[in-house]
């Protein structure tokens, strides 16, 4: 066990800084397998701090005289307003002139006759069909274990999210509301 040596001061136990941490004045260190009590990594030096010759004040200098003001410059006399001039009379408006008759429609001509219709042609026969060599049958659907289509959550929480929403507004207008309501106080 150690004893703090004349002119060395015990570092601070559990500081939790491993440069200046120690755990009191017990130190085992280990240095090639073995304890080493020469090395001693509980305690600081003292440094003496001398401490500094305070400055000797010097005399301050005279205070600037304050200038004094000059005269301001007398100020300008509103401008009075001119009179306005007097409104322009209105003008008479002249007669318009008289709309001018519509003319009388023309007898359109008599309607064109449809032509008669072409005679389109007989018919093509369609081909006979060929028979593969083996019959193709129709695909049998798998079986995949599910009963149902998988829940896309498309319909699931459209009111609880809208109630988060309405909420948020809510806290959101309480706050700028209480934050005007402070600053008109000050």
């Amino acid at each position: 066990e150690f004893e703090t040596p004349e002119g060395y001061t015990p570092t601070t136990p559990n500081t939790g800084d491993d440069t200046s941490d120690s755990d009191g004045t017990k130190v085992t260190i280990t240095v090639d397998g073995k304890d080493d009590p020469t090395i001693d990594s509980g305690f600081v030096k003292e440094t003496p701090v001398t401490p500094l010759e305070p400055e000797t004040p010097t005399n301050p200098a005279t205070p600037l005289e304050p200038e004094t003001p000059t005269n301001p410059a007398t100020p300008l006399e509103p401008e009075t307003p001119t009179n306005p001039a007097t409104p322009l009379e209105p003008e008479t408006p002249t007669n318009p002139a008289t709309p001018l008759e519509p003319g009388t429609p023309t007898n359109p001509g008599a309607p064109v006759e449809p032509g008669t219709p072409t005679n389109p042609g007989a018919p093509v026969e369609p081909g006979t069909p060929t028979n593969p060599a083996t019959p193709v049958e129709p695909g049998t659907p798998t079986e995949s274990g599910m009963k149902s289509l998988p829940d896309t959550g498309e319909h699931n929480n459209s009111g609880a999210l809208a109630a988060m929403f309405a909420g948020l507004g809510g806290l959101l207008l309480f706050r700028k509301r209480k934050q005007d309501s402070s600053k008109s106080e000050m």
